[in-house]
């Protein structure tokens, strides 16, 4: 429940204490991890999952979980290991398949990035195939196209604007005038600053 409200330190602390109680508590140990990664404690988290996986390696969540740690980690390699561990328990997750692709592009496999993408491109809306088209592009350096797929979405779309807007301006000061430009003419009322402090990780 504190996990679910958003305080994530009575969270932790409930689950060290149910840890502590019952060290093979799968259930503890999992929550913990989920809030480990949350609040950025990476190697923590990846010990849990990996005890966790050692008892239910049939776990989809749980290699779908250590495949982000890795991502965060910046071991693409092992995260592609872990994200197709986890698509062969869940093969119609569309957030694994989308993740796929992501690593595949980190990991610099064109061909198989833009394979993997093609294969999404009826599962995926307009809108969430050409955000990550153009992650792909963007990871490739290929940024003109990444603007150009993202040009039909900006001012009607919030997320898509600011990725827009990051991958046209290099200059984070010309993308908040940018965006401050369209969210007067076209988006008011949206949370915009807030949108771009979120999406900057993630934008390129």
């Amino acid at each position: 429940l504190a996990a679910r409200e958003g305080d994530l330190d009575q969270a932790m602390a409930h689950c060290q204490a149910a840890v502590k109680q019952d060290a093979e508590s799968l259930q503890a140990r999992t929550l913990r991890a989920s809030i480990a990664l949350r609040r950025g404690e990476l190697v923590s988290a990846g010990n849990d999952l990996k005890f966790c996986l050692e008892r239910e390696p049939k776990n989809s969540v749980l290699h779908a979980d250590l495949a982000q740690v890795y991502l965060r980690q910046g071991q693409y390699a092992q995260a592609l290991e872990a994200c197709a561990a986890a698509m062969a328990l869940a093969p119609e997750a569309m957030d694994l398949r989308v993740l796929e692709v992501e690593l595949l592009a980190l990991e610099k496999r064109q061909s198989d990035a833009r394979s993997a993408l093609a294969n999404l491109k009826h599962h995926l809306s307009p809108l969430g195939f050409d955000r990550l088209a153009a992650r792909v592009e963007a990871l490739f350096g290929n940024e003109a196209k990444a603007v150009e797929l993202l040009e039909p979405h900006v001012g009607k779309e919030a997320a898509a604007t600011v990725q827009w807007a990051l991958l046209k301006f290099k200059s984070h000061d010309e993308s908040a005038k940018t965006l401050e430009t369209l969210s007067s003419q076209s988006l008011a009322g949206e949370q915009w600053s807030s949108l771009a402090l979120a999406a900057q990780d993630n934008a390129l």
